[in-house]
């Protein structure tokens, strides 16, 4: 029988002075809706989206955020702090205070 081999699914905590404020898979994030808005714009130049729009362009944005941190989970990275934060998550995740995340697959 042929397996396909899956990719783990990781979970990111969002924490601030090493407590947890948020642990959410990539697909839960909670995107910020004036990026939503504005890229909207960009990508269908509706200013007004559906949801249909609202649910393609949080897509697209949380795919750049996996693709962001899957960087660093490939070179063993499982902790982000402080500047080593990509900045597409400080700009497009709705979490006001966090200082680290941390990656796990459970």
């Amino acid at each position: 029988m042929n397996k396909k081999k899956s990719t783990p699914q990781y979970y990111l905590s969002f924490l601030l002075n090493q407590a947890p404020v948020l642990k959410c898979k990539f697909i839960e994030l909670p995107i910020k809706e004036e990026v939503i808005i504005k890229k909207s714009i960009v990508f269908f130049d509706d200013p007004e989206p559906c949801y249909i729009h609202k649910g393609a362009v949080t897509m697209r944005l949380i795919a750049e955020i996996q693709d962001s941190l899957e960087n660093e989970i490939k070179h063993g990275v499982m902790m982000l702090c402080g500047d080593k934060i990509p900045s597409v998550v400080n700009d497009y995740v709705n979490i006001d205070f966090f200082d680290a995340i941390a990656i796990s697959e459970e």
